[in-house]
């Protein structure tokens, strides 16, 4: 396994099928577990980042919407298949294609931000 940052540089234990083996059954890493950071200050790095203030603001605000999102879209699939006095009664491919609805509005901006040439051609051609 190699790595750029391992300082010193370790021989290599073993050569051939051998070290192959040993790699695909993670020997290999356990022999190089000791020039890497140990478990505890990796794990407590990732804590350290997500424990301030603003990150946990950020998280916070990101699962609300996730959660409002997932509401959204549930409700929507419920009220949707629902029959007429409460509902629209459509069937589940339509309420399948609904859900594409956000995809392709999206289809132009990011057509604009990433191919902002095809746009232009194709607003030319509009005058």
């Amino acid at each position: 396994m190699y790595d750029r940052t391992v300082k010193p540089v370790p021989p290599r234990p073993t050569s051939g099928l051998r070290y192959r083996i040993e790699t695909l059954l993670g020997i290999t890493g356990i022999k190089m577990a000791k020039y890497r950071t140990a478990w505890g200050p990796a794990i407590m790095s990732q804590l350290q980042v997500v424990w301030r203030p603003h990150v946990i603001s950020i998280l916070f605000f990101e699962g609300l919407l996730f959660g409002f999102g997932i509401g959204i879209n549930v409700t929507n699939a419920v009220f949707l298949g629902e029959e007429p006095p409460v509902g629209y009664a459509f069937n589940a491919s339509i309420i399948a294609g609904l859900y594409a609805t956000p995809i392709a509005s999206d289809l132009p901006s990011s057509f604009d931000l990433n191919f902002p040439f095809i746009l232009r051609y194709l607003s030319s051609l509009a005058k």
